[in-house]
């Protein structure tokens, strides 16, 4: 009767602790999303220019690519501190923008948005953190699919909740709005039964955080299933940004169909990710990480292949197969980070994971954008299948290396022979 008893109260213990970080994890992603349109709007309609309302997002972006830096600050603070720190601290940032008349101050909002974004990687990294502080190794894929899908359903929602807020409300309300919804996620993650120390206690110094990054940079390059994991999602995302300008040629040329058309077959991509997320969450314990990354990368192929015919059956079917492949990718190479990392390095690890695949992200839409100037939207198309078969193909050679047959197969840490190939 007491062993059931204990067991009773851990299992209550572990679905409070999920409830409060899935609440917390909510909460700041739905801040996060309502905002950073909202800012792009406000610029574009004050000023008249696209471009300068553009640059807002640019340094949302650039402030990403800090992942590295706020990854290996993640790994010096307490769980609980490295998760209230962001949010508290983005709450801080944003009443700023109230300063001045309702207008936006340009140096200042693009201050804003940079520490905005850095402030995002280091939430991200946090919550990595997090969940295998608060979750069985076991459950790992189940509670990142989640992770996943509550984010991705939110991208969705967010952003048009937000630019409706704002043209309701001004900038003003919005913003306490956001800030209210960042403190409200902090509260929660207070009450989180977390380890209360560091992993570490180094003393803090500008030379002990560049180590710290080149640390977590050298354990992605020394460990085979994890390098080539995380590399192959970085190739799945740089070719899958092609679309953020191929998609568009797409619908006016292939499609014959307005600009606006492209919303709708972004929503439809976006319920495929919620549903396919969900699913991975409620059957996806023991699944296979590289298998898991492969059917993605299958999933990016075959809809690159259907966008390019220009058939609207066949292009709705290519947005739900993309969509459905997009949580495989993102959770299997999260869950690598988690499984494979020394737990006190975790998050400069997945810092430099974040920086690995940001780089990419940003270099394929540029490219994206190059391509359908130059060429036929159906040969970018081509160029993106190809890309992403030999993403998976050399995915799929690694099955070769000894370092990872029960790793490639359960996602478990193996010890590697000595003298493995590297």
């Amino acid at each position: 009767m007491a062993h059931f008893t204990c067991h009773s109260e851990v299992a209550l213990l572990r679905q409070r602790s999920a409830a409060l970080f899935f609440g917390s994890d909510l909460l700041g992603a739905a801040a996060r999303y309502l905002l950073t349109l909202a800012l792009a709007v406000w610029v574009q309609q004050d000023t008249g220019s696209a471009g300068l309302a553009g640059l807002t997002m640019l340094f949302v972006t650039a402030g990403g690519l800090t992942s590295p830096l706020t990854g290996a600050l993640v790994d010096r603070l307490p769980a609980r501190w490295a998760l209230v720190l962001p949010l508290g601290a983005t709450a801080a940032v944003l009443t700023t923008l109230q300063l001045g008349d309702g207008r936006p101050v340009l140096p200042l909002l693009y201050a804003v948005g940079f520490l905005y974004g850095a402030l995002g990687a280091m939430a991200d990294t946090a919550q990595s953190v997090g969940i295998t502080q608060l979750f069985e190794d076991d459950a790992l894929v189940q509670v990142n699919a989640l992770h996943q899908t509550l984010s991705r359903g939110l991208r969705v929602v967010m952003p048009l909740a937000g630019v409706g807020m704002y043209a309701a409300s001004g900038i003003g309300l919005t913003v306490t709005a956001v800030c209210l919804l960042h403190l409200a996620a902090a509260a929660l993650v207070l009450l989180l039964p977390l380890a209360p120390a560091a992993a570490e206690s180094e003393p803090f110094s500008l030379r002990a955080l560049g180590r710290d990054v080149r640390r977590g940079q050298a354990v992605i390059h020394g460990d085979g299933l994890l390098r080539v994991v995380v590399y192959a999602a970085a190739g799945s995302l740089f070719f899958l940004n092609f679309f953020e300008s191929v998609g568009l040629a797409m619908v006016t040329q292939g499609l014959g169909r307005s600009a606006t058309y492209l919303a709708f077959l972004i929503t439809l991509q976006g319920f495929a990710t919620i549903v396919s997320g969900t699913l991975l969450a409620r059957f996806g314990k023991g699944v296979g990480l590289g298998r898991l990354m492969l059917a993605g990368l299958a999933c990016f192929a075959l809809s690159a292949l259907l966008q390019g015919t220009g058939v609207l059956p066949l292009v709705v079917t290519a947005m739900l197969v993309a969509g459905a492949g997009l949580p495989m990718c993102i959770v299997a190479m999260v869950t690598t980070v988690q499984s494979r990392a020394p737990r006190e390095q975790l998050g400069r690890v997945h810092g430099a994971m974040q920086f690995v695949i940001g780089v990419p992200q940003g270099i394929g839409v540029a490219l994206g954008a190059w391509l359908v100037t130059v060429t036929d939207y159906r040969i970018a198309c081509g160029v993106i299948c190809a890309g992403l078969l030999v993403t998976a193909l050399a995915l799929a050679a690694a099955r070769s290396r000894p370092l990872s047959a029960a790793a490639w197969r359960a996602g478990e840490p193996v010890e590697e022979p000595a003298g493995a190939a590297r």
